[in-house]
């Protein structure tokens, strides 16, 4: 009776372990796509803030209007950054792009190029009705020509944004179902272990919610332990990522963020949440079965 005993907790604590590592797999896989997801919002905002709004002067102001114009547009809330490119400037940008094999050939010793002010925006005005607002407060400047700026590659970005996250979603409603049905499985390995004194407590007249009270604390607690695990994985992950690989050290500065606390935190509350819906469904199943189903 003591071996069967022995046995029986060394098969439920080989069953917590096996659980907890599936859970916090799962929980894992879940949490990494939501990063992968704030990554890339974060980087489709870096990405958009260097996208310049040009401002092409009809002719090239002097120094003290240079100032001007620059404290100008920098007073303005929407206004990430502004750097005034003179017509050399701009002939220089041109030639480091392009190359000049023809080029004097074809302009000689005149300068075709405009000065210009660009601006960066800030991400939050990056928005078509902010950019027709914006552009009307610059049309006053008087030595403006023209104002260039790309929003449909950013309508672009956008669209394929939205993409990403509906294939992201999906993916992690399924991770959900599966960390759902492993806690409640879980559960399940644990009720039917306990089964008859489950049983010999219900024709004592304990209550549902007393016996209930225990198999829903531990799922929380084994989904809580899981979202922690999963946190600590994924911190490791990212830091290991950032370390080898220089286009990733950015994963760093998201680390760095509020949002990816959240992140962290919430993964915990999640996996404590699943674990106590999952485990509360897996303990109704048996609770009031006849005892022949029991057996």
């Amino acid at each position: 009776m003591a071996d069967s005993s022995q046995y029986l907790r060394s098969k439920t604590r080989s069953t917590f372990l096996t659980s907890l590592f599936s859970i916090s797999l799962a929980l894992f896989v879940l949490i990494l796509l939501v990063a992968a997801a704030l990554y890339f919002d974060y980087l489709r905002g870096k990405w958009q803030e260097e996208f310049e709004m040009i401002l092409v002067l009809d002719e090239e102001p002097g120094k003290e209007r240079q100032t001007e114009l620059l404290s100008l547009v920098q007073s303005y809330p929407w206004c990430s950054g502004v750097r005034y490119v003179s017509k050399e400037d701009a002939e220089a940008e041109f030639l480091s792009t392009t190359g000049d094999e023809f080029y004097s050939e074809i302009v000689g010793d005149i300068n075709p190029m405009n000065a210009s002010l660009n601006i960066r925006l800030k991400v939050e005005w990056i928005q078509a009705d902010s950019i027709s607002q914006i552009s009307k407060e610059l049309e006053k400047i008087q030595e403006l020509a023209e104002i260039e700026y790309p929003i449909q590659y950013i309508h672009q970005l956008r669209e394929n944004t939205r993409t990403l996250y509906f294939v992201a979603i999906a993916t992690c409603i399924l991770v959900v179902f599966v960390a759902f049905f492993i806690i409640s499985g879980t559960i399940r390995l644990a009720i039917f272990a306990k089964r008859l004194v489950i049983r010999s407590m219900q024709l004592i007249g304990a209550r549902n919610g007393f016996i209930r009270r225990p198999f829903v604390k531990m799922g929380m607690f084994q989904g809580a332990l899981g979202g922690i695990i999963a946190a600590m994985m994924l911190v490791g992950v990212m830091l290991g990522a950032a370390g080898f690989f220089q286009e990733l050290s950015e994963l760093k500065m998201l680390i760095q963020t509020p949002a990816f606390a959240s992140l962290l935190g919430g993964i915990v509350i999640f996996g404590a949440v699943l674990g106590w819906l999952s485990s509360r469904i897996a303990v109704n199943r048996f609770l009031n079965k006849p005892l022949d189903e029991l057996m």
